[in-house]
């Protein structure tokens, strides 16, 4: 309940690098430009953090062990692994077996629903030391209209609203 009224009310401003503005639909043409906002947001992380957020971003940072040998595949110790695509899978194993360099490891995803991203997030990773890397995941949000939040807004309201009846 406490994430239905917890976000901020649709008439507020809010001012940020929206990805939408940099790369429209056309995620494949910029698909490096996102992997380096993606990059530039990782900067919040503090040293030894495990994650970072704010009003326009979310970031993980994990560090895993390349071990092919592993009884643990390297997809199923990645931050949000569930939301990868099937190409993501592909890279993903392609680098616990070695196939794929690290520095080669990067992919940007865009959730939709009924056809309108609702999220877009980058993937990548970073050589730290011999057998490891650091894992990062960076998700925003678009930017949605006044009249697209004042709807998300009501539907919360009721649903808050039917929940506490429920209670």
């Amino acid at each position: 309940m406490k994430a239905y009224i917890s976000e901020p009310l649709p008439w507020m401003t809010n001012v940020r690098t929206d990805w939408t503005a940099e790369c429209a639909v056309n995620t494949t043409a910029c698909k490096e430009r996102i992997l380096m906002l993606g990059r530039n947001q990782s900067q919040h992380l503090r040293p030894g953090g495990a994650f970072a957020y704010g009003p326009a971003f979310d970031v993980t940072r994990q560090t895993v062990l390349l071990d092919p040998h592993s009884p643990t595949p390297l997809l199923l110790r990645m931050p949000l692994s569930q939301y990868f695509s099937v190409a993501l899978r592909r890279d993903t194993m392609a680098l616990d077996n070695g196939a794929l360099a690290v520095n080669d490891f990067g992919s940007v995803l865009v959730s939709r629903f009924l056809r309108i991203p609702v999220a877009y997030t980058a993937f990548w990773a970073v050589n730290t030391t011999t057998g490891s890397v650091e894992m990062y995941g960076a998700m925003q949000l678009p930017l949605f209209t006044v009249a697209f939040g004042a709807l998300k807004f009501g539907m919360r309201a009721v649903m808050t609203t039917y929940i506490v009846w429920l209670m």
